[in-house]
Formats: C-alpha cells, structure tokens, sequence
C-alpha cells in the first residue's frame, strides 16, 4: 500500500500579512490597533459599514494581561496565542449591536469569532457576545456574566443564533433577546432563559429540558458529549 505523504509549504512561524494579522503584546498599543480595526470593521461606525469591508483581521494576543476594551467586528478573530485560555486576560470584550434600529439590532453580526483568552469583568460590565448565524466563542473562561444580547438603552436588539463551547463561565449566562443558542462543554452559575430555543450538550449549570413556557422557549438539555474532535488553535512558544 502506498501512503501519501504532504509537506506543508508554510514556514514556521509563518509569513502571515501584517497589515491583517496583528500579534498584540500586553507592552504594546493594544487599544489603538484594535480601535482601528473596530473602525474599518464594526457595523455601526460611519462611513464604513463593516458588513461590506474587504479587510480580514486575526488579531492573535500573546500571554498577559491587555488593558483594552475590544469590540469584535465584522471578519475579526480574537485569539490567543497562550497554551491555556488563561495565559491570556483580555481587561473587557464586547460584540454590540451592528444597528440602532433594535429589530435589526445583532441579526447581521457574523463573521466573527473569539478563543482561547480569559475575558474580564471590569467595572462591573459583563462580556456581550450579541452575533447570529451560530458566530462561535471557544475555549474561554469568562469573569463573571456575558449577555448573548446587547441593549442601547432602548428594547434589547434581536440576536438569531450563536455557539459557546469549552468556556468557563464564573458568573451567569443571560439570553435575553437572543432567539437560539448551542452551548457545549460549558460551565456556568446559571442560565437564564432567552427567546426561543436553545440547546445544551455536555453543560453543568444548564436548565433541565422542557418544552417552552414560563416566560422562555424549548430548553433541550443533553447530559454527556460523545467522542469530538476538537478546533485546533495556535500557540506561541519562545520569541
């Protein structure tokens, strides 16, 4: 039997574009350059409507802590590059609503993804993670609550579908106006129910099962996950 055999062409570490990859130390500018891509990327921000962009960001952050507030935009990836989530502390992250109008509210926020970072509480403020079309966040531990849905002082903007998994959650995780949601391998305090329908796979603090009613839609709840394979992520080792 003859066996295959593929030599990656990539170096490493690789020669990745600059302008769209940002590697972020916690000695660097870390609020300009994430501002920036907030700017160019973020569906709220005029001129640019970040739905449209043609720009690409990683923004990969390496061990320690980065006081910055981030706000994840459209085709923006925050990761971390530390062996555990927890080599990574991000002071506050948010994915607000991308438009002031609360029946659109989050229901374009895609193309965006969060892992392997621990992400504070600061000022008392909770991770708001309002996406659609299952935008996923990975490997996370999270210091205290996250909102699945973002509010701008008026009626909680619509959310329609988003993915938690392999996160630590310390504090509550609310739903709000977030009409589904898939949360695997999770653990949190609690889960206070949301719109229509959410599903937990392998969670401890999940609600029980039910079919609707007392305010929330269909709980489905399954205790244990089979075998995964599991997202690999990308790790920086030495300089």
């Amino acid at each position: 039997m003859l066996a295959a055999c593929t030599v990656a062409s990539e170096p490493n570490p690789p020669n990745w574009d600059t302008k769209s990859v940002k590697i972020i130390t916690p000695s660097s500018d870390c609020q300009s350059i994430v501002n920036a891509v907030w700017f160019e990327n973020g569906g709220t921000n005029p001129p640019l409507n970040g739905q449209w962009s043609t720009s690409r960001y990683a923004l990969m952050f390496t061990e320690g802590y980065h006081n910055c507030d981030v706000n994840v935009g459209f085709y923006t990836q925050i990761l971390g590059v530390g062996l555990t989530p927890t080599d990574t502390r991000i002071k506050n992250l948010w994915s607000p609503n991308g438009s002031t109008d609360y029946t659109t509210g989050a229901l374009c926020n895609f193309w965006r993804g969060v892992e392997n970072v621990t992400l504070g509480n600061a000022d008392n403020q909770p991770v708001v993670w309002a996406v659609s079309q299952a935008a996923p966040m990975r490997r996370v531990k999270i210091e205290g609550d996250i909102d699945l849905f973002a509010s701008s002082g008026g009626p909680a903007g619509y959310a329609s579908g988003g993915y938690l998994a392999d996160a630590q959650v310390t504090g509550s995780v609310y739903g709000g106006s977030q009409q589904q949601w898939f949360t695997r391998n999770s653990t949190m305090r609690k889960f206070e129910a949301g719109v229509w329908n959410y599903v937990f796979l392998g969670c401890e603090g999940a609600p029980s099962s039910h079919c609707g009613g007392g305010g929330s839609g269909p709980m489905s709840t399954v205790g244990n996950t089979p075998l995964i394979a599991e997202k690999p992520y990308i790790v920086m080792e030495g300089n």
